[in-house]
């Protein structure tokens, strides 16, 4: 379940940087893993640092608390929001009206939506953890609007009407 990058980097890494999101890595898969064999609520930060391998420290340097482990892959998605849309607008649509924003939002939306569903596998159990626990819901309905905010910005910035 690794995060993909909002766009390719080439700059190298640094062996703790490599470090880092290997252990980013590990604790965002053992969380995966425990919520979909145990639940949201049977699962403590201490039971996923101890299958990531890591330390309760090294786990709050990477998240707050173990609901941010759910929505890890949001920023990888609120950031390619603007490089997607920046490159799929070369040169930029003309958006007059509530159709031309849809079809303009449309391969951005579509690219966002394969980039989630990447790992169907994956994509399957977070969809059913967050099915089962009304908090990770309420946190998936605010991530949808910050998702929403942000289409509206790219399409300001392309001079869509308000």
């Amino acid at each position: 379940m690794t995060e993909p990058a909002a766009e390719a980097d080439t700059t190298p890494l640094t062996l703790v940087e490599r470090k880092q999101r290997a252990a980013r890595s590990r604790i965002i898969d053992a969380a995966d893993e425990l919520f979909a064999e145990r639940g949201f609520d049977a699962v403590s930060v201490t039971d996923i640092a101890e299958r990531a391998e890591v330390g309760r420290t090294t786990f709050f340097r990477h998240f707050g608390d173990k609901t941010e482990v759910v929505f890890a892959k949001e920023q990888a998605m609120f950031d390619a929001i603007t490089t997607v849309a920046s490159a799929l607008w070369d040169p930029a649509p003309a958006v007059q009206t509530l159709g031309d924003a849809l079809s303009a939002l449309e391969p951005l939306v579509l690219q966002l939506c394969a980039q989630a569903i990447s790992d169907l596998a994956t994509y399957g159990r977070h969809t059913r953890l967050l099915d089962a626990h009304e908090e990770l819901r309420a946190r998936e309905a605010v991530k949808h609007q910050y998702i929403a905010n942000e289409f509206t910005k790219a399409l300001i910035m392309q001079n869509a009407p308000r």
